[in-house]
């Protein structure tokens, strides 16, 4: 029934929230309409009310929303209009000038986020409107991470002499996972492998290459991705390794075996994912100076075959 610390965690994240605050005070207007999907308890919607906005339609699936409208109560924010539904059911009267929202998880590419976004932008927001965000960039380098490796995938080789548990440990390397990253663990410089404007965004759909090269020498374990936001015109944050922490943290792309690396050694993937009934399905594939690689997870989870490819519609582009 009551909010999780989820959305006091996020809200407490100084670095993401006065972002969007500065973001929503320069996007709202006196007598601005406004939607706020995944409002949470509200935070962003009262910030939006305070501003000027003439109506906020705040959407939001959890219990939370109870929170949320004595949250606004006590704040004294009459404006705000909050909906207990999918924002994808339901069709509003009037058009917004502004669409705030965060769906995103460690990544963009998250649950429902993109198809989310892509039918409130085409039912909700005005010829000249906006939305908040206005576009995240994805970004990518190799990564040193002896400890998380060890601790989510080398330790299915070390738990028994007796029973074969490799089955485990090949799905683990089938699986982005998150983790919180330093600069000096990078072996390599960044490099921006997709662009999501979700002005113009179309498919649920990211599809992007890249090469990376060797700064130093090291064990690569897999490929560090994060994501740099523009909220709107001058004003975003990133949550590069080396920027102060934000909630989001990174996002490590294991390899099935670790690899040494020397300066000037490259690395070239190509990243996927497509929505399996509100699930992303990641694959990422390339060539490394250890050999070959493809790896990604069949989205029935009848297979772990590192290299099974993904049974689900083409990839498209969003850039």
């Amino acid at each position: 029934m009551y909010p999780n610390h989820g959305y006091a965690t996020m809200i407490a994240d100084r670095i993401r929230t006065d972002a969007y605050v500065r973001a929503i005070q320069s996007t709202v207007r006196d007598g601005s309409v406004v939607v706020e999907i995944g409002t949470g308890v509200g935070f962003f919607a009262i910030v939006a009310a305070r501003r000027g906005a003439a109506r906020v339609y705040a959407f939001e699936t959890s219990p939370a929303i109870f929170v949320a409208q004595k949250i606004a109560e006590v704040n004294g924010s009459p404006p705000i209009q909050f909906i207990h539904a999918d924002a994808k059911r339901i069709q509003l009267t009037e058009r917004a000038d502004v669409i705030i929202s965060d769906l995103r998880g460690a990544l963009p590419p998250f649950e429902a986020h993109f198809p989310t976004i892509i039918d409130a932008r085409q039912r909700f927001l005005s010829e000249t409107g906006v939305l908040v965000p206005k576009r995240d960039v994805l970004c990518a380098a190799l990564v040193e991470a002896e400890r998380h490796y060890s601790y989510n995938i080398g330790i299915w080789s070390q738990i028994s002499d007796d029973i074969n548990l490799e089955p485990a440990r090949s799905l683990e390397t089938t699986i982005p996972h998150k983790t919180v990253l330093n600069e000096g663990q990078l072996l390599s410089d960044a490099r921006e492998w997709a662009i999501l404007d979700y002005m113009t965004m179309d498919r649920p759909f990211v599809q992007g290459g890249l090469q990376l090269q060797a700064t130093r020498a090291g064990t690569c374990h897999g490929i560090a991705v994060w994501f740099d936001t523009v909220l709107c015109e001058g004003v975003g944050f990133s949550n590069h390794p080396s920027r102060p922490a934000v909630i989001y943290g990174q996002t490590i792309f294991p390899f099935m075996q670790p690899f040494q690396v020397s300066a000037g050694d490259k690395v070239e993937a190509v990243f996927s994912t497509d929505v399996v009934e509100s699930t992303h399905v990641w694959r990422w594939r390339g060539t490394t100076p250890a050999g070959e690689f493809d790896q990604c997870i069949d989205n029935t989870f009848g297979s772990l075959s590192a290299s099974h490819a993904l049974r689900t519609v083409s990839l498209q582009a969003v850039v």
